[in-house]
C-alpha cells in the first residue's frame, strides 16, 4: 500500500488456499492477480520489483529470472535451503564453526516416542521445511513431549507428512 501511495502500481498473486478458493486478504485494497501462468508470462517481466513474502514457494520458478538480472526480493534457491532443511542449515553452521544444538530427526512418531522415553531431557520438536507450524513444541518434560507424539500420531495427515520428509 506505501508503493501505491507514492504513485507505483502494485500487483499481488496471492496462491489459492489448498481447496483452490482464493484467498480473500487484500481486496479491494490492491489489485490482485489469480491466474499463475498470466503471472509468469506476462507479470514478471512488468515488475520493477518482485518480492516474496516467504522462503517457501515459486523460488524454483524464479531462480532462472534472478540469474538474468531480475530483481527479487526473497532468497535464492540455495539460502532457503539452508531455511528450510534443518539439515542443511546445521552442517552449514557447524563448517563455519557456529556451535549447533544436539538434534536428532525422525520420520515416524512411534520411533520419536522410544527416543523421548529413553533421553528425558530437555524436547523441543521443530518440524523441517513447509511442514505445518503447528507442530513446533516445547515440552515441559519427557511425558508432555510423549503426549504431543502420541497425539499427532493418531493424525494420518501428519504421519503422511513425516514420511515424505
Amino acid at each position: 500500500m506505501r508503493s501505491q501511495q507514492f504513485g507505483h502500481e502494485v500487483k499481488w498473486y496471492d496462491r489459492p488456499r489448498g481447496d483452490g478458493t482464493p484467498r480473500r486478504a487484500g481486496e479491494g485494497i490492491i489489485e490482485k492477480i489469480r491466474d499463475y501462468d498470466a503471472l509468469r508470462k506476462k507479470w514478471i517481466g512488468w515488475a520493477d520489483l518482485i518480492y516474496l513474502p516467504d522462503n517457501a514457494h515459486y523460488l524454483d520458478m524464479l531462480e532462472p529470472f534472478r540469474k538474468i538480472g531480475y530483481p527479487i526480493y526473497a532468497p535464492g534457491v540455495e539460502a532457503a535451503e539452508l531455511e528450510l532443511n534443518r539439515g542443511a542449515g546445521q552442517r552449514a553452521m557447524k563448517a563455519a564453526g557456529i556451535p549447533i544444538m544436539e538434534s536428532k530427526t525422525f520420520t515416524d512418531y512411534p520411533a520419536a516416542i522410544r527416543f523421548v522415553q529413553k533421553n528425558q531431557h530437555f524436547l523441543v520438536s521443530k518440524p523441517s521445511g513447509d511442514a505445518n507450524k503447528a507442530l513446533s513444541y516445547v515440552a515441559h518434560d519427557a511425558a508432555d513431549m510423549t503426549y504431543m507424539l502420541e497425539r499427532w500420531a493418531q493424525r494420518e495427515d501428519l504421519v503422511k507428512a513425516a514420511k515424505e520428509d
